[in-house]
């Protein structure tokens, strides 16, 4: 039995060379970095230092992720941004103005960004435009909506723990939005790892045509993959 029989064939064996190749100079890049600042930068080790990137990193990790869903499907999500703030300020209502306990109004805002993505992924599937078109438009929809239902007041009268939550440390230096973020990077291993979903979206980002001529259903595919683009983004807020 060949290697070619299990799809191992050397142009197959050039490019995961070259994938790897190019994560372990991204590492290395990284690592290099670290030492010199480390070195050249006493105070670059501290626990607040450590505390401050890795919330910092926390936020930056998950909206690459929130990204990549819709990347997976050869697609592109611009308005990620504005549905975060839609969905952020959604748990602020709920909070402040309905007097929610903070788990139901976190669960209410993770519920709106889930819903405004699957919007987006509705209308890119049953219009056929491109998702670049489609997002760009409700970003700027979706802001403007947000900014005439809150006529651009902040809310600021959040209950104690919000705040406290994004404080907090772990271990004296670790945050916990970093430790979600590596909780949804578990999640989207599984997911595109091992279930039928996660093999889905990958074939219609490959080839959507070959895709839906096997059987996999494209557009649900992409209509999904926006909902949970923009539910991942409202994990860590």
């Amino acid at each position: 039995m060949t290697d070619e029989a299990f799809g191992e064939t050397p142009a197959r064996r050039r490019v995961n060379f070259g994938v790897v190749s190019a994560q372990l100079g991204l590492v290395l890049i990284i690592a290099g970095f670290w030492t010199v600042f480390s070195i050249r930068a006493p105070g670059f080790l501290s626990s607040f230092n450590l505390f401050t990137v890795g919330r910092a990193l926390a936020i930056d990790i998950v909206i690459g992720f929130a990204q990549m869903v819709v990347l997976a499907t050869g697609g592109m999500n611009l308005s990620v941004g504005a549905i975060g703030v839609c969905a952020v300020m959604m748990g602020g209502y709920l909070m402040q103005t309905l007097g929610l306990p903070v788990p139901v109004a976190m669960a209410g805002a993770l519920a709106l960004g889930g819903a405004l993505g699957w919007l987006n992924g509705f209308v890119i599937t049953r219009t056929g435009v491109n998702s670049f078109i489609i997002t760009l438009a409700s970003a700027n929809l979706f802001s403007g909506a947000m900014l005439i239902v809150t006529k651009a007041v902040p809310l600021n009268a959040l209950p104690p723990e919000v705040g406290a939550f994004g404080k907090a440390r772990i271990a004296g230096f670790v945050s916990p939005l970093l430790l979600i973020a590596l909780g949804i990077c578990a999640v989207l291993f599984v997911l595109y790892r091992y279930s039928a979903l996660g093999r889905n979206i990958l074939a219609a980002g490959a080839n959507a045509r070959a895709a839906a001529m096997s059987g996999v259903p494209v557009g649900r595919v992409v209509t999904i993959s926006h909902g949970l683009s923009a539910f991942w983004r409202r994990s860590p807020a």
